[in-house]
């Protein structure tokens, strides 16, 4: 199963990670709502992580449909480039949520730890999708 919109294909493995980073992310919020102070501005730095979380896995999932269709040396060019942007972006946005002070900084590295838990519930999401599809 792959869903595709003009072009971009997202494969099953990147569909599995980002409903892993919306259960997380859905978790998160929970306990940030239950359990912290200052909840408006923890959940800005946590939905801010959340959100580079899923670019990154939109990021990795469409290079690596991309990089299939080109031979090996492009293909490595084209991975380790787009890895290169996607680290430069998250970055960036650390650095201006620390700068900034728009939401909180902890908050941000913890959402997006998104993408590790996504990733390590990968094997229970893949199993779901593929009782859904057939």
């Amino acid at each position: 199963m792959r869903l595709q919109k003009n072009g971009i294909k997202i494969n099953e493995t990147g569909i599995g990670l980002l409903i892993g980073d919306i259960v997380y992310y859905i978790i998160g919020e929970m306990v940030i709502l239950l359990f912290m102070n200052n909840k408006l501005h923890i959940s800005i730095g946590f939905l801010l992580g959340f959100l580079l979380s899923v670019f990154m896995t939109l990021s990795m999932s469409i290079s690596v449909e991309k990089a299939i269709r080109y031979k090996q040396r492009e293909a490595e060019n084209h991975i380790r480039i787009s890895e290169i942007i996607r680290y430069f972006v998250v970055a960036a946005v650390l650095i201006i949520v620390g700068i900034t002070e728009i939401g909180n900084i902890v908050a941000s590295l913890f959402g997006l730890m998104a993408l590790k838990f996504s990733a390590y519930i990968c094997p229970f999401t893949d199993k779901i999708i593929k009782k859904i599809r057939h």
